[in-house]
């Protein structure tokens, strides 16, 4: 007991030598001061993180949620590395980015499934890994932009013929003949990217580009999806990293421009330089994704958005995958609706066709009926002022 008194007298900052307490008693309250502000920050910064956020993006959807018909007919694929490399009117086409050789064949009722050889011939020095299967039935397009080459046959025969085009690599390609394919490639004079429609026998036509609008490096900020709306002979490029989309015709003139409903006009990236190995690098690549995925059939635009809208529910949003719908006439916002998640997995790939939506979700297939009363195109509403 004799011990007490002293160390409660310490832990107060008092002490027998009155002159030592006075010293101490300022740094000591200070100290007691700043523990407690410090505490106090933590707690607001503790309150602050439980709270949703209220960042804006300044667009609203219209979310039909009757847009799906059922949850969806499922096939196991076993793997995760197929693509979707076409739809036809009865049937589903998916590539594998594993093994180039192999084509998987399956109904739209998932109810039987077809295992193909392609047999892509050896008889060309093929960069294997970046080879894309693409399937306009009855034609199949073999393309590798490494070196770059396209094989074309049909099926079910598969004599392939192939062509070796103007020594460009390409990073994106959608044939559209059976002698004709639109690229993307880098123009090494521009060093930005371009649209490039080239014939499989070059020697008879002359080759025509289309310079895509350039924001930043326009490598980085060019980036985006190629699509071809064969009921139309359009061509669509959605950009990744801002809210415009562009229509064009099989000679790459320009129809139209249109824009999505989010508010990103400008692509936010930022660019690092390896000077050792002359190349550029982005520093942000998936927060400056506003449009993920894309499709076309018919007049009717799918974009698979990346922004949340100011009358969704975070919950519901960060659950499903957002399908901005658009008219590529008008180029007009149509209306909204998700895919769910399968497996606690969002899907990686989609396609649409007649009506249904394709997706792929790790290593399931699952295909989905839409609503027709929706893509009545006699029917179409207008809410272009929907921001």
């Amino acid at each position: 007991m004799g011990d007490q008194p002293i160390l409660c007298i310490f832990i107060f900052g008092l002490t027998p030598n009155k002159s030592f307490a006075a010293s101490m008693k300022k740094p000591v309250f200070i100290t007691i001061i700043c523990l407690a502000f410090a505490g106090l920050i933590v707690s607001i910064l503790f309150i602050l993180s439980k709270k949703p956020s209220n960042q804006r993006n300044n667009f609203k959807r219209l979310l039909r949620h009757s847009t799906l018909l059922d949850e969806g007919k499922v096939l196991d694929i076993g793997y995760n590395s197929y693509y979707i490399a076409g739809l036809s009117e009865n049937q589903v086409y998916l590539g594998n980015h594993s093994a180039p050789n192999h084509l998987l064949i399956t109904s739209y009722a998932v109810s039987d499934t077809q295992h193909v050889a392609l047999d892509i011939p050896t008889d060309h020095k093929l960069a294997w890994k970046t080879i894309k299967v693409a399937i306009d039935s009855p034609s199949i397009f073999i393309l590798e932009g490494v070196t770059p080459v396209v094989y074309h046959a049909t099926m079910p025969l598969l004599q392939y013929t192939h062509s070796i085009l103007s020594n460009r690599a390409f990073s994106n390609a959608v044939p559209i003949t059976s002698t004709s394919i639109i690229t993307r490639t880098i123009d090494p004079e521009l060093k930005q990217n371009v649209l490039k429609k080239e014939w499989m026998d070059s020697r008879f036509r002359k080759d025509v580009t289309h310079v895509l609008d350039k924001q930043v490096d326009g490598v980085f900020c060019t980036d985006g999806m190629l699509l071809y709306n064969r009921d139309h002979m359009q061509l669509i490029y959605v950009y990744y990293r801002r809210n415009q989309f562009i229509g064009l015709d099989t000679a790459l003139n320009t129809l139209y421009n249109g824009n999505t409903i989010d508010t990103v006009s400008q692509a936010k990236i930022k660019i690092s330089k390896i000077l050792s190995e002359n190349r550029a690098v982005l520093t942000s690549p998936h927060s400056s994704v506003v449009n993920k995925h894309s499709a076309v059939d018919k007049s009717w635009l799918f974009i698979h958005s990346g922004l949340i809208a100011d009358n969704e529910q975070k919950e519901a949003f960060e659950r499903n995958s957002v399908i901005d719908v658009y008219t590529l006439g008008d180029q007009h916002y149509q209306f909204s609706f998700y895919l769910p998640e399968y497996a606690e997995e969002k899907f990686y790939d989609f396609a649409v066709r007649d009506n249904r939506v394709v997706a792929l979700y790790d290593q399931y297939l699952v295909v989905y009926k839409l609503n027709p009363k929706h893509f009545n195109e006699d029917n179409k509403e207008k809410l272009v002022t929907y921001h």
